[in-house]
């Protein structure tokens, strides 16, 4: 976890050293912690002052993650966000979806590795997800959203969907898993 009191260029080593991994380890898994210094033009005894080794460094990506999503949970419910309580749920997850792509594209890394299976991590994703239940509630209390859906279900399905689609590099991921999944979430008309 990132300390909020590292000084400014330990600060901007730690997120050279988990850019350059997420890239480093996106594009070969067995990719050494020597290759990962490198791409962030980063020693080794420097990188190794911010992770103890990979597993380490896997946890602190993870990390990461989390707190990517976790922003882009937060820029949803912002006053004025597209799904703020004045707009229509069907909006606000549309958002959503935008802004997961947006803040995880960099994380293919992490499916790639299988991270997800990790009980705390999963846990951990659980909770900062919790909003997009709410917001799959509020959608199927307005009627946007078909009655006998289940927020849990449609959540855990919209995230899978969402995760293949960044895994497999799909061009406009948020588009794609929109009209594959929610255009069936509407009621019949």
């Amino acid at each position: 976890m990132v300390d909020r009191h590292e000084r400014s260029d330990a600060r901007r080593n730690r997120e050279a050293l988990l850019k350059a991994a997420a890239e480093v380890l996106a594009a070969d898994p067995s990719a050494s912690m020597d290759d990962i210094a490198a791409r962030a033009g980063l020693g080794r005894a420097t990188m190794y002052r911010h992770v103890s080794g990979r597993a380490d460094l896997l946890a602190e990506l993870s990390e990461w993650a989390l707190d990517s999503a976790r922003r882009a949970v937060a820029d949803t419910d912002a006053p004025g966000a597209p799904d703020s309580s004045d707009r229509s749920a069907e909006a606000g997850l549309r958002h959503l979806l935008e802004r997961l792509v947006i803040e995880g594209a960099g994380f293919r890394v992490l499916l790639r590795l299988d991270i997800g299976s990790d009980p705390r991590f999963t846990t951990a994703r659980q909770q900062v997800l919790q909003p997009i239940a709410d917001l799959v509630r509020r959608g199927k209390a307005a009627g946007e959203f078909r009655s006998d859906l289940d927020p849990i279900w449609a959540v855990a399905a919209l995230i899978a969907l969402l995760q293949a689609a960044v895994a497999d590099e799909r061009e406009d991921p948020a588009r794609l898993v929109w009209e594959t999944v929610v255009e069936g979430w509407r009621p019949a008309s």
